[in-house]
């Protein structure tokens, strides 16, 4: 697996992923003020606890817990990333690296740009680019990011 070229998806992804967060967590406040309001009463949802020949309707709680439950899961997984991608960055980067992913990765600045808004030469940005990808892959991935 090329963990280099996995870094840095998760860092041009990373502004995407927060908007996710932010879509689901309305999603998420949406179901749980609407509840079930809005569904036809003429369609049951069974329980899996029913009798086999028997339907019982759920619960609005239920319903409403069975509709949640994939969101939640969705906003953990993706906090979760999130939070791992922000503790790489601050373990492994200064002042300067940041700047340089904020321009290259979230603000897909064109590397001459970068180069001008940091007073760095161009070189010096490319092997700052390498190492900042090196170190973050080896916090996120570990050992396995480390072998060739």
């Amino acid at each position: 697996m090329d963990y280099y070229k996995k870094t840095e998806k998760l860092l041009y992804c990373y502004p995407v992923l927060k908007k996710h967060l932010i879509i689901n967590k309305l999603d998420l406040d949406d179901v749980k003020t609407e509840g079930e309001a809005d569904r036809s009463k003429s369609i049951v949802i069974s329980r899996a606890d029913a009798a086999p020949r028997r339907t019982l309707p759920l619960t609005r709680e239920e319903a409403v817990e069975r509709r949640t439950k994939p969101i939640t899961l969705q906003i953990n997984k993706t906090q979760s990333l999130l939070k791992k991608i922000d503790a790489a960055i601050s373990f492994s980067c200064g002042d300067i690296e940041k700047n340089f992913i904020r321009l290259k990765y979230f603000d897909n600045t064109q590397m001459d740009s970068i180069c001008e808004t940091l007073k760095i030469s161009r070189s010096k940005a490319f092997r700052m680019k390498n190492t900042i990808i090196d170190s973050i892959s080896a916090i996120l991935f570990g050992a396995d990011a480390l072998i060739f």
